[in-house]
């Protein structure tokens, strides 16, 4: 969930009108319900700073304190005034719309993470391994209460280490794209992810493996970019890519990330009406190949 820029894990919750609907399974009212302890003090630390910021603003009798604002006149280049660097607003315009970035990434990429967890956890089902290159690598098997909590921890990593970073440091996530899903994968990045993750979070090295399995089956496998392409469909309206390789994989995906993520089935919907669309125009297609076909024949039958 994206509150004002911050990141923060979402929770399922409990409708009457929701409770007939697909999109509460037992398995899924389950792992709602279950109790992520670092999760829970996490979220209670990150509500008291930002209740801690919030009384700055007001006086003892809870009345909005006048703020007092400093303008500054800016360049609209940066300029050098010996070893002096004074920033320009083109510079300004340029980081913040690198930080918006940054934030848009982070934000999608908490949303694909928990659906990799899914369809890894269902991968698992019909096996226990895969493929990189020649190499063989086991699909751990992931409990319900570690779901929960390593979505927590790589939530808590993009709002720490790349969101916050943005808006609160000089040096804004510099050193921390490692934590993009489409850079978490890379061997070269591996022992930096384990450092932050146990040093920093203090995850135990079991729990460390299997968030970095997550990641190394969906990028090997593809899903990882399928579910990508399924995101930003669905939820940005983005055109499917023109990469016809990138196209393939998605097609052999996109019924097992629909049918088997909770994102997936909060689009069910409108990816029935798809499918039924593009269904009709399957038909018609056929339809109209079949009688061009006769009329073919007919003229050619007339000598034409």
């Amino acid at each position: 969930m994206n509150i004002s820029g911050d990141l923060a894990p979402f929770f399922f919750i409990k409708h009457k009108d929701l409770s007939q609907t697909p999109l509460v399974t037992k398995a899924r009212e389950k792992l709602a319900n279950l109790n992520c302890v670092p999760e829970n003090e996490w979220i209670a630390n990150y509500t008291l700073g930002e209740i801690e910021s919030n009384e700055k603003l007001v006086d003892s009798k809870g009345n909005l304190k006048p703020q007092v604002f400093k303008l500054y006149n800016l360049n609209y280049a940066t300029t050098f005034k010996g070893s002096k660097r004074n920033i320009g607003y083109s510079e300004f315009l340029l980081n913040a719309s690198e930080a918006k970035k940054a934030i848009g990434v982070s934000t999608n990429d908490s949303w694909v993470f928990s659906m990799l967890i899914e369809l890894y956890r269902n991968a698992r089902k019909s096996g226990t391994s895969y493929l990189i290159g020649k190499n063989k690598f086991d699909l751990f098997n992931i409990t319900d209460e570690e779901a929960k909590e390593i979505n927590f921890y790589y939530i808590r990593a993009l709002q720490d280490f790349v969101v916050a970073g943005v808006k609160h440091n000089d040096n804004a996530s510099q050193g921390f794209d490692m934590l993009y899903l489409n850079n978490m994968h890379k061997p070269e990045n591996m022992n930096d992810l384990k450092t932050l993750f146990v040093n920093e979070f203090q995850m135990s090295n079991v729990l460390c493996a299997k968030i970095l399995s997550v990641v190394s089956w969906a990028a090997a496998s593809g899903c990882l970019d399928a579910s990508n392409i399924f995101l930003r469909l669905y939820n940005k309206g983005v055109d499917l890519p023109t990469n016809k390789e990138k196209i393939a994989n998605y097609l052999m995906w996109e019924k097992l990330v629909q049918q088997n993520t909770f994102f997936g089935a909060l689009i069910e919907p409108i990816y029935n009406i798809k499918q039924q669309v593009l269904n009709q125009t399957l038909m018609f297609q056929q339809e109209f190949d079949i009688k061009q076909k006769e009329a073919q024949q007919q003229y050619a039958a007339l000598g034409f």
